[in-house]
């Protein structure tokens, strides 16, 4: 059975474009203000520790990306990579899912945008009690703007915006790794490896599935299957570069910031109670100019990660889209074919939007916005992580021969994503975050109904993904 071919996005990102959106995607400067705060309420100083290991584990997952990557370069990412290798049905939902976690992460960067923006004001003068609303309707208002830029354009901003960002954060451990007084410290290497206290085996797990999310957003690039001039080529690369380099770089960061931030009479009081490590670390070992200078790049960071959110979730949508309604609006390219130009707009104002249900129908902050969308973002996106994982399984199974072989690198993918959903999950919080679970249970619930219902839906996805021939 063959389908006709179908007009295809402009092939115009190279290598380093891919780069720029994966690395982008984890949003690596404000993942190391906020996320090892956690780490650290399970494993003390053994924070870096947890890093080395969750290197090894996002290594796992990229290298079952890369593969369908290989196979299968396209705009939907998720979406034909578990239906062609598990069946139409799991492809809609793993892209369904991956869909909703990315529309939950625009919320999620405009909050932060919003936080760290108001913190940059406030420390300079500039703006002595910002309005985190008008602060949103900003970003977004720019977000659409650079968003429908040539994506090739779009995706080197991405990059030098985060290159900055993460040179400035490597230069800065190096300078608190060379400049602390050790013999003061009261803590050596060994702790970071292993405290003396001593740490459970189930704290180390816990930790681990925290840290896995620091990554969380690497895999967007597989998204750029349809821009990328060499996709089977070049996102592997992206996807195994930037899981490798990034666990370095994070292992690098945490072990500067658990030193320079350690205290011997508070432990690693201080350190879980920092509201923004980089800042800290800047306040502390060059100046308060310092300090505030990392919370703008955490505000870059912030944009950056929206960014590439917002290229992500319309290719998803528009691969979609083009299967289920190939008249609709949402399945149309813009006329120079570059980009699926109603589907970025949409995506670019979903991060308001979610942002303005939440502030006027729960009254949250826009701290609250951060959170609890990233909570939801976070359980969402394990959903696709684990169908990719199965695919990537069953593809080398049943390539045979020594491809088999490689069956073990998903299966112990698979045990690390379900161990850190559970974690994610249990026990349930309290408030907001005892329900959240339930909300994306919900999310991935209507998916399959959808699927199970509609019969001649299925029919035109496997259509689809037959069209879909790079």
């Amino acid at each position: 059975m063959s389908a006709p071919r179908r007009r295809q996005l402009i092939r115009s990102v190279g290598l380093i474009g891919a780069i720029g959106v994966a690395v982008a995607g984890m949003a690596p400067t404000m993942a190391m203000n906020l996320n090892p705060q956690q780490l650290a309420e399970h494993v003390g100083p053994a924070v870096p520790l947890v890093f080395v290991l969750a290197t090894v584990g996002v290594t796992l997952i990229a290298w079952c990306f890369a593969r369908l990557s290989s196979l299968y370069p396209n705009a939907g990412a998720a979406y034909r990579f578990a239906g062609e290798t598990i069946g139409a049905r799991t492809g809609f939902v793993a892209g369904w899912s991956l869909a909703g976690a990315y529309l939950a992460f625009g919320g999620v960067f405009i909050g932060a945008v919003s936080i760290f923006s108001t913190s940059v004001l406030e420390s300079t003068g500039v703006w002595a009690t910002p309005n985190t609303d008008v602060i949103a309707i900003v970003a977004t208002a720019v977000l659409v703007i650079v968003a429908l830029a040539p994506v090739h354009r779009v995706t080197m901003i991405l990059l030098v915006a985060e290159l900055v960002s993460v040179i400035a954060m490597v230069l800065l451990s190096l300078d608190v790794i060379g400049t602390v007084d050790y013999g003061r410290l009261g803590i050596g290497a060994a702790d970071m490896l292993w405290p003396a206290g001593g740490v459970s085996l189930t704290a180390v797990a816990l930790a681990l599935s925290f840290a896995l999310l620091s990554f969380a957003g690497f895999e967007q690039v597989t998204t750029l299957g349809e821009d990328a001039l060499e996709p089977r080529r070049q996102i592997p690369i992206a996807l195994l570069g930037t899981a490798i380099v990034g666990g370095i770089i994070y292992t690098l960061i945490t072990a500067a910031q658990v030193i320079g931030i350690y205290d011997t009479t508070g432990g690693m009081q201080a350190f879980e109670a920092s509201e923004g490590l980089l800042q800290t670390l800047g306040d502390r070992y060059i100046s308060s100019a310092a300090g505030t200078a990392f919370e703008a790049f955490a505000v870059v960071s912030a944009f950056a990660g929206g960014l590439v959110v917002v290229v992500s979730t319309s290719r998803i949508i528009y691969a979609i889209a083009r299967d289920l309604t190939p008249s609709g609006r949402f399945a149309q390219l813009s006329a120079s074919g570059d980009a699926p130009r109603m589907a970025l707009i949409a995506c670019s104002l979903s991060g308001l939007f979610e942002y303005g249900v939440l502030r006027i129908a729960f009254d949250a902050s826009a701290q609250d916005v951060f959170f609890w969308a990233g909570t939801a973002g976070a359980l969402l996106i394990l959903i696709p992580y684990l169908l990719m994982c199965i695919g990537a399984g069953a593809s080398f199974w049943r390539a045979g021969g020594g491809r088999r072989l490689e069956v073990v690198i998903p299966v112990l993918a698979c045990g690390l994503i379900l161990y850190t959903l559970r974690a994610s999950i249990f026990p349930l919080g309290e408030g907001a975050y005892a329900a959240i679970p339930f909300v994306v249970l919900a999310w991935v619930v209507a998916a399959i109904l959808i699927v199970v219902a509609r019969p001649a839906l299925v029919d035109r996805i496997r259509t689809g993904l037959l069209a879909t021939d790079l």
